[in-house]
């Protein structure tokens, strides 16, 4: 069975549905091992259909985005090895493979199925009905790549700095962490990687209220690490997230009845970047 003739479509339809019967088609790959490969598409997904030999190894090379490998055999086994780690996967498993380089071997054989997105080019010009789609279908909305990158690589980076009382846990994948739960000085967060699509702002920031200047100077240095430092105290990391590290005292002179103290901190702090507790203890005292 081939691919269904595909018609001309008046405006506001759809292609028509396309189907493939990979067992009576001839394969788009051979490898020498005897692995069989079929490739197709739709606008913004591709398949790749594999019956690998036993033993037989999948690999992709400078990959640009995420894929997926599905197992949809209860008895299937594969090792998939790719950012630097080694993961064994059993029974109709699902595992989302991060960019870059990657192998899927499976060890006994059998159905592997990869789902990719439109990004590589050199799986592009394999898959079988290609010019289906040398145009876009106007009335399929494109694939936009979301999320951008792990938010384990962010977590990383702030854990190193704070007391974390509870390491993430991935609830997507064990390649790719992008949902993670942590905990930071006794409250839980959850971050989850959002993209390009929701850049953090000053509608959210976390305050850091400090004992004393080493503490300040402590969270500032390490927090300001390939980020942009603010007025008054704030700052963005490197990730954009905005933070405040303040002296726990500022709040007391801040909200001080004798008004005219309030007001020397307060244009005092106002003058600031870094925020120098020495400074502000000496507007208070006039």
């Amino acid at each position: 069975m081939t691919a269904t003739t595909t018609a001309t479509r008046s405006a506001g339809t759809c292609l028509p549905a396309q189907y493939f019967e990979f067992s009576q088609l001839d394969p788009d790959e051979t490898t020498a091992a005897g692995s069989r490969t079929w490739y197709v598409r739709s606008q913004s997904v591709g398949v790749a259909f594999s019956e690998i030999a036993p033993g037989d190894a999948l690999r992709r090379e400078g990959q640009p985005d995420e894929y997926m490998v599905l197992l949809p055999s209860p008895d299937g086994k594969a090792t998939v090895t790719a950012a630097g780690e080694r993961h064994e996967v059993s029974g109709r498993a699902v595992v989302v493979v991060p960019p870059g380089d990657s192998e899927v071997v499976a060890h006994d054989g059998g159905t592997v199925v990869r789902l990719f997105s439109t990004e590589a080019p050199d799986l592009v010009e394999r898959y079988r009905n290609r010019d289906v789609y040398a145009e876009p279908d106007p009335n399929v909305a494109p694939f936009v790549p979301w999320p951008e990158s792990s938010a384990a690589d962010r977590e990383q980076a702030q854990l190193a700095e704070w007391k974390a009382e509870s390491k993430s846990q991935g609830v997507l994948n064990p390649l790719a962490v992008e949902v993670v739960d942590f905990t930071l000085c006794g409250m839980a967060f959850q971050a989850i990687s959002a993209g390009p699509l929701d850049p953090f702002n000053h509608a959210v920031s976390f305050m850091v209220e400090c004992e004393d200047q080493a503490e300040i100077d402590r969270y500032w240095n390490a927090l300001l690490d390939g980020g942009q430092p603010e007025q008054c105290g704030w700052l963005r990391d490197r990730y954009g997230l905005a933070w405040q590290i303040v002296p726990r005292m500022l709040n007391d002179y801040i909200r001080d009845p004798d008004r005219a103290r309030s007001k020397r901190v307060n244009e005092a702090m106002l003058k600031m970047v870094k925020l120098d507790i020495a400074a502000l203890e000496a507007a208070a005292r006039g």
